[in-house]
């Protein structure tokens, strides 16, 4: 009977002092002002807003158009992607093909293409340039946040600040990413636009099949 008392009795003190040990740090956590007249307090409401990044391309698709095989000739279309971020930190978009080269014959006949452009240099060409005996394909960009390698001096690329779709043509490297726009901001509301001019030519001497090309890219936006 004596052991249970003392058990008892130290349950009671244990409890007891657990009670002020957590009554005090409620007491503790309360924010509280006091005056004879108005008492008043800051008091501080937060939330988080998340960073969004949104892609717009029109359609899933663009038609370049048509080139005769035998005589050859160049063909080129453009596409305008929108990008849109909250981000503070800005965004990067990118390109990249799903094949080397990019572009292949519909029929999955491997030994029809068009190569890649410039083999895929990291520095664009101020003007496209196709020799007789090749059939190439490649893309210039213009964006107001277009990366210094699609810029150029009126000569060259990857210099300047002049902006052209016209000219700093390249080509494709596989999967590899490919940076074309970027910014270290937030955009406005309505997104910063990026134009990509994709283009494709046949040599005079090439004799290139007769059928359909196609080139599957992937463009990403993603936010810094």
């Amino acid at each position: 009977m004596k052991r249970s008392s003392i058990l008892i009795f130290s349950f009671i003190i244990i409890s007891l002092a657990g009670f002020v040990f957590f009554e005090g740090a409620v007491v503790s956590a309360v924010y509280s002002a006091t005056s004879t007249t108005d008492a008043s307090l800051d008091y501080i409401v937060r939330l988080q807003v998340t960073a969004e990044v949104s892609l717009s391309c029109p359609a899933n698709e663009v038609n370049i158009g048509t080139i005769s095989g035998i005589s050859g000739g160049a063909a080129d279309g453009t596409a305008t992607c929108t990008v849109r971020t909250n981000d503070l930190s800005g965004y990067t978009l990118k390109i990249a093909a799903s094949n080397t080269p990019a572009m292949v014959h519909d029929d999955g006949l491997t030994q029809y293409f068009f190569g890649d452009y410039d083999d895929g240099s990291d520095t664009p060409d101020y003007a496209w340039a196709n020799t007789a005996a090749t059939s190439t394909f490649g893309f210039a960009a213009t964006s107001s946040d277009v990366v210094t390698a699609f810029k150029n001096d009126g000569a060259a690329c990857n210099t300047g600040a002049n902006i052209s779709n016209i000219h700093c043509f390249r080509g494709f490297k596989g999967t590899t990413q490919i940076d074309v726009s970027s910014s270290n901001t937030k955009t406005t509301y309505n997104g910063t636009d990026t134009i990509f001019r994709f283009k494709a030519e046949v040599g005079a001497t090439v004799g290139q099949a007769t059928g359909f090309y196609h080139a599957t890219t992937t463009i990403t936006a993603h936010a810094n």
